[in-house]
């Protein structure tokens, strides 16, 4: 809408109504049954608005579509009272569009079956059931209005489901990260509290071998202080002796010796006392880490008691989590079924299609012969008609000559008796040889001669006119009878089998027409991602020509090109239209693939950057497929992994030169005769190979 519309606000747009309308899949079918009109509707702010964009519509030639101004929908009616439910309370929609919908779902209530319908319906209301039957107060009933949107009642009920899963996943990953969590926290609290046990046991061992060792010190010590007043004691006692000069030296001696021993000692000493003062601070040291590790223990002990308290309803929060990831489970399984068992049906109905063809083209030959046969009947029935028409009225003309002529015997015998009766009274004659003499009629009374020889002339030629009665007319009308009963018979064998031959056609256009659209919404969007893929972004769509009859309708192909507006492929130049050619052939490529695929010269009118995105392209499908490429363009060579070119060395005699590269290798160089075609083609004029 922004490229075909490019002066039109992007808030004056609010896009199509399908999209702007929801509901639960309870309400789906009934809704979709009752904006099946306005479905792919354009929703717009304002008036304006709708007459800027139906201006672009036509300057930009983007076909049919149908536009609703917001601003523009009247007050809504109250819902008409009768059974049911409002479709409107059903319904969510953004609140720019509300007054919009209220005015369209205003009239609509949903029931469950046609027989909750009231026995007079108002003028205004609007009842659809659940299936998506509606019946209105004019009068109408419409049956089937939701066939055309199967596709995307399931397709949203997909997406439901899809989200659905994706949230159960979501909070069951949530879960098991939360257990791992946990779990975690609880390993670490335990290593932490080990690892602060076995520390507090070193700190131990250590302060008790530093109060030892500090003992040791204190008791030498001591020994050297009462020694020392030992030796001061024998001085002062050899002081005041002063005897022996010997004695002296020797106790001089001795006081050297002591008081080096001395100074050794107090040396000693300090040395003790520095490392005993040293060892009280390592002690007071480790007994605050002792202290630290008491309160960490303590800290981790109390973790754990809390860890140990939250097991218990964490365990049932995850016995919980897992009966509900179990119940999901069963019914994604169960949504897998159904999707599976709609795959299995769709695939059916896919094989089913070319018996369907066949036993359609059986029945077009088949019909074909019954129609000329019936042309046939009806020429011959025609023909007999005709003449059993002459028939009837040469019969009737004859019975009304013969009832003409009875009655002028009978008149003629009265004559004839009366005459008789006066011959005989009057001329005595035998009625024996009056009744040989043929009996003359007077109409206006006895004639003269004359005009009884005219009279007897005019029945002679009359008799003469009428010539003899064929009495087999009767016999041939009753044949002609039972011919025609019998031609009525095939008629009526001939219209059932037309009407059962137009039931099968229905069914299989039904299934056609479901077909085809779920397919073509399919290669819709693979060919928006093949294009964006080969062109770097832009966007492109497919349209039907005529959404009322999809299977003669034609298809639109509308693109754009990144840094263009949205246009229709025949204004393109050569290289996107080739490039968007390739989209879609790769689009319809992907909903069935096949295991080989042969192109011929499709990258002939494409650039550099265009064919290394086409080359990536095939790429991308090399896991499913093989692909045999006719081609001139080097880039297309140089991607290959077998070359098979074919050169004429001599006039008139070809000959094949192949190569294959290795996965991983370096490929080789190989020198080509001028005329040696690249990548199978058979032109004399093609580059030589890489």
């Amino acid at each position: 809408l922004d490229a075909a519309n490019p002066g039109i606000e992007r808030r004056r747009l609010l896009g199509a109504l399908s999209e702007q309308v929801h509901t639960s899949a309870e309400w789906q079918t009934a809704l979709a049954a009752v904006l099946r009109h306005w479905a792919n509707a354009i929703v717009v702010n304002d008036w304006d608005a709708a007459l800027q964009l139906v201006h672009s519509l036509e300057t930009g030639q983007h076909g049919a579509a149908q536009i609703l101004a917001v601003q523009m929908a009247t007050a809504a009616a109250p819902t008409p009272p009768g059974p049911g439910i409002p479709l409107v309370t059903q319904v969510t929609c953004p609140s720019e569009i509300q007054p919009l919908i209220e005015r369209l779902l205003a009239p609509v209530r949903v029931i469950d079956a046609l027989e909750q319908l009231p026995a007079s319906l108002p003028p205004q209301a609007i009842f659809v059931t659940r299936a998506g039957t509606i019946a209105s107060g004019a009068g109408l009933l419409e049956y089937g209005c939701a066939a055309n949107l199967p596709a995307e009642a399931r397709q949203r009920l997909l997406t439901e489901l899809q989200a659905n899963i994706r949230r159960l996943q979501t909070v069951l990953q949530d879960l098991d990260a939360q257990l791992n969590t946990q779990t975690a926290q609880l390993t670490s609290a335990n290593q932490a509290l080990q690892q602060a046990q076995g520390n507090l046991e070193t700190k131990r061992q250590a302060l008790a071998r530093q109060e030892g060792e500090c003992q040791v010190v204190t008791k030498e010590t001591n020994q050297y202080r009462e020694r020392l007043e030992t030796v001061r004691w024998e001085s002062q006692e050899l002081a005041k002796q002063g005897d022996a000069l010997e004695m002296r030296s020797a106790m001089l001696a001795e006081m050297d010796r002591i008081r080096a021993r001395r100074i050794e000692i107090k040396t000693s000493v300090e040395t003790h006392n520095h490392e005993l003062h040293k060892s009280e601070q390592e002690h007071k040291h480790l007994l605050a880490e002792v202290l630290q590790a008491n309160v960490r223990l303590e800290k981790q002990k109390q973790g754990q008691e809390h860890l140990l308290s939250q097991h218990t309803p964490l365990a049932e929060r995850i016995a919980e989590q897992e009966s509900r990831i179990e119940e999901c489970a069963q019914r994604i399984q169960g949504y897998q079924a159904e999707i599976e068992t709609l795959t299995a049906a769709m695939t059916h109905a896919r094989q089913q299609i070319p018996a369907g063809e066949e036993e359609i083209r059986r029945i077009n030959n088949r019909l074909t012969e019954i129609r000329q046969r019936h042309a046939t009947a009806e020429n011959d029935w025609k023909a007999v008609e005709e003449k059993l028409k002459g028939l009837r009225e040469a019969l009737e003309e004859h019975r009304n000559q013969r009832q003409e002529i009875n009655g002028n015997c009978i008149a003629l015998r009265l004559k004839h008796q009366n005459l008789s009766e006066r011959l005989s009274a009057e001329y005595h004659l035998a009625s024996d040889a009056i009744a040989q003499e043929p009996e003359p009629s007077w109409p206006e009374g006895q004639p003269d001669a004359e005009t009884l020889d005219n009279t007897i002339a005019e029945m002679r030629a009359k008799i003469e006119a009428i010539g003899p009665v064929y009495e087999g007319a009767i016999e041939e009308y009753e044949q002609l009878q039972e011919r025609f009963a019998f031609l009525n018979q095939q008629q009526d064998d001939l219209v059932k089998a037309k009407h059962q031959l137009l039931e099968v056609i229905r069914r299989i256009n039904q299934t056609t027409t479901e077909l085809f659209a779920h397919t073509f919404e399919t290669i819709n969007a693979n060919f928006q991602t093949t294009f964006k893929q080969l062109f770097g972004g832009g966007s492109a769509k497919l349209m039907l020509a005529d959404d009322e009859d999809i299977l003669e309708s034609g298809i639109e192909i509308i693109a754009r090109p990144p840094g263009k507006r949205l246009q229709s492929i025949s204004l393109l130049s050569g290289g996107e239209r080739t490039l968007t050619a390739v989209a879609l052939l790769f689009a319809i490529y992907m909903v069935k693939p096949s295991p080989f695929c042969m192109l011929d010269e499709l990258d002939a009118a494409l650039d550099e950057p265009n064919n290394r995105r086409f080359i990536k392209m095939l790429e991308g499908f090399l896991a499913q497929s093989q692909f045999i490429a006719i081609t001139h363009n080097q880039q297309t060579i140089a991607a290959a992994n077998t070359i098979y070119g074919v050169t004429m060395e001599e006039t008139g005699i070809s000959k094949i030169v192949s190569m294959k590269f290795c996965q991983g290798a370096t490929r080789p160089q190989m020198e080509a005769p001028e005329t040696e075609a690249a990548a199978v083609s058979q032109h004399e004029d093609a580059p030589p190979a890489p």
